[in-house]
């Protein structure tokens, strides 16, 4: 189930702009025609970001494919390798400009309150907190990365699917409200 879920997440990530609507309740009078496209523009650029994480969770998960998928299992296995490093460039910065203009999305709009603001916030927070376990990872910040017990901590708060289908049931239901 855990592999299943872990293939529709970048896929929801992708539908999100779809759903989106500018005209929609929330993103209607004055300022909200700008932020609301600030906040689609966010959830495009972690659309984006989420092609490292798709193509990785498909390399990992097709080791254990049987052996009747080995074309595919090598196709993989060759896309990752090749691709693996500008991903994880792209990745990185597309995910740290969408915590960037989430936020400034957030705040244009902040003052309309509500059960969406909240939805908003609680988002944009996970972005937030993934955000800065990520980029410790990246640069090794030290001394957070001298100590192997808070390292492997580190990746596994990273790398973990809670926080993940939190946040993106909480952008269904911010982008969902009127």
């Amino acid at each position: 189930m855990k592999k299943q879920l872990s293939m529709i997440l970048p896929f929801l990530i992708m539908v999100l702009p779809v759903l989106a609507d500018n005209d929609a309740g929330f993103e209607r009078g004055g300022d909200g025609g700008f932020a609301g496209g600030l906040g689609n523009f966010a959830v495009f650029l972690l659309a984006v970001g989420a092609v490292y994480v798709a193509l990785r969770v498909l390399y990992v998960w097709s080791k254990s494919w049987p052996e009747d998928y080995e074309e595919w299992k090598t196709l993989l296995k060759d896309l990752y390798r090749q691709y693996r490093k500008p991903l994880l460039t792209i990745h990185n910065w597309m995910m740290i400009a969408a915590v960037v203009v989430g936020g400034i999305h957030g705040i244009f709009l902040l003052s309309r309150g509500g059960f969406q603001v909240i939805t908003g916030i609680v988002a944009w927070g996970i972005m937030l907190f993934l955000a800065i376990f990520g980029t410790v990872i990246y640069y090794k910040m030290r001394p957070i990365w001298d100590k192997r017990e808070v390292k492997g901590f580190v990746r596994f708060v990273h790398r973990q699917w809670i926080l993940s289908i939190i946040l993106i049931i909480a952008l269904l239901i911010h982008v969902g409200i009127n």
